[in-house]
């Protein structure tokens, strides 16, 4: 699950549900997905450093039900800048307790999940662009060389000869720097457009690709 926050002080909302018949003791993890790919943890004494905090990271979840976590995004509060996106790891962690037959309580360990929380940087402009490249019959290496996350809205309905639908409309997310191979091979004849854009309304482009 990938998250992006929208800034303007916004909150983002996660819900966590435990589908079993016992109660699930739940555990919030942050780490940050660092330049050379490996995830640092927070540190608990350096709070006013952290890009987000959530409202809850010990909970208990009770069976068939579900809790709402709160994303604070900690350093747009406080008014500080930041020169490029930052990737958030949100770990939960579950525990579920059952009574035995001793009527103590034992402990078994779940699966887990992680939600990607991105933080767009907040700087004035966006600087860079985006391009395309044709990979192979059909299929196009889409590239996107700014310094922030973009969203790319990819309309191929023209070139397909259909009314727009979701079989030839797709909206994919492109990290700053990274690249996505895209397949068109039910494009038969005319134009594919992809029009690409930030999360905080700076920076919109559009690429025509002639099939």
């Amino acid at each position: 699950m990938i998250v992006v926050s929208k800034g303007n002080n916004d909150s983002s909302i996660i819900t966590v549900m435990n589908d079993d018949s016992y109660p699930v003791f739940v555990k919030a993890q942050l780490s940050e997905l660092m330049p050379d790919g490996k995830s640092k943890l927070f540190d608990n004494h350096d709070f006013k450093q952290w890009p987000i905090y959530l409202n809850h990271t010990d909970f208990i979840i009770d069976p068939k039900s579900r809790v709402k976590i709160t994303v604070n995004n900690l350093q747009e509060m406080l008014g500080n800048k930041e020169n490029k996106d930052r990737i958030i790891g949100i770990s939960f962690i579950p525990e579920s307790y059952e009574k035995n037959n001793s009527s103590e309580k034992s402990l078994n360990i779940l699966t887990g999940f992680k939600v990607w929380y991105i933080i767009p940087n907040n700087l004035k402009e966006v600087t860079g662009n985006v391009t395309y490249k044709k990979e192979s019959a059909g299929k196009y290496d889409v590239f996107n060389n700014t310094d922030t996350v973009l969203t790319f809205n990819i309309n191929a309905c023209q070139a397909m000869n259909v009314e727009l639908n979701n079989e030839c409309s797709d909206t994919i997310m492109i990290l700053s720097g990274k690249k996505k191979t895209i397949n068109l091979n039910k494009a038969e004849q005319g134009t594919v457009v992809i029009t690409a854009q930030d999360y905080r309304d700076r920076f919109k482009k559009k690429i025509n690709i002639k099939i």
